[in-house]
């Protein structure tokens, strides 16, 4: 901004630095800085890759559930589904739904065979028992389950990846990059996720969780 200032101040000589023109371009110099701040703060900047990995989650077409992938053959994830969409997961073949928020469960639907499991986490302030609980559901179902928080973003995010770590034998890394940059709508500001994701110990996870949808613990 010195740099501007100098040549305003030699322009004024000239009866250049008062043309509209010129306070335009004053304003640009200005505003510049202050558009790159905003776009560098944590949970504004999402890295897009230019091609998306054959091995990460896949958008499930015509459906009205928002936020709504499928990770495997046995696992799917979302935001939180409305009443109408617990139909359509039936019909989708789904078996189980699980509900990562703290403070609500799901509601059963009438006359729906889906089997409804709840382990409520804060994305915040991760509870391993709860965690635990989450994979182990995803582990021993009996059919492909839903795994949905609110957004589908973060809670969902984490257990994904350390289903991806623990039961399909990904690198932390890997699991952390898709979870971060797969379009799911990862919070960046919930950097505590992915410092828990590196920091698990993954040998100790598996112990744990065990299960016939789990062919990495085998």
């Amino acid at each position: 901004m010195q740099k501007m200032d100098n040549r305003c101040k030699k322009g004024d000589e000239k009866g250049v630095c008062n043309t509209p023109l010129r306070r335009s371009l004053a304003g640009v110099y200005c505003i510049r800085p202050l558009l790159l701040s905003l776009l560098l703060l944590p949970g504004l900047v999402f890295a897009v890759p230019s091609e998306r990995p054959a091995e990460w989650a896949k958008p499930v077409a015509n459906s009205k559930l928002d936020n709504f992938y499928q990770v495997s053959p046995l696992l799917y994830r979302s935001a939180q589904p409305l009443p109408e969409d617990f139909r359509e997961l039936q019909q989708r073949g789904i078996s189980e739904v699980l509900d990562l928020r703290l403070y609500h469960r799901d509601t059963p639907v009438p006359d729906s065979t889906l089997e409804l499991q709840q382990a409520p986490l804060s994305p915040g302030n991760i509870n391993p028992r709860y965690l635990t609980k989450a994979l182990q559901v995803i582990a021993n179902a009996k059919g492909p389950v839903l795994v949905h928080c609110l957004h589908g973003s973060d809670r969902t995010g984490l257990v994904v990846a350390l289903y991806r770590v623990v039961c399909q034998g990904w690198s932390k890394q890997q699991a952390i990059e898709e979870m971060q940059d797969g379009g799911y709508g990862f919070h960046l500001f919930f950097s505590n996720i992915p410092a828990f994701i590196e920091e698990v110990d993954e040998e100790k996870l598996r112990r744990d969780v065990r299960g016939k949808a789990c062919p990495a613990i085998q």
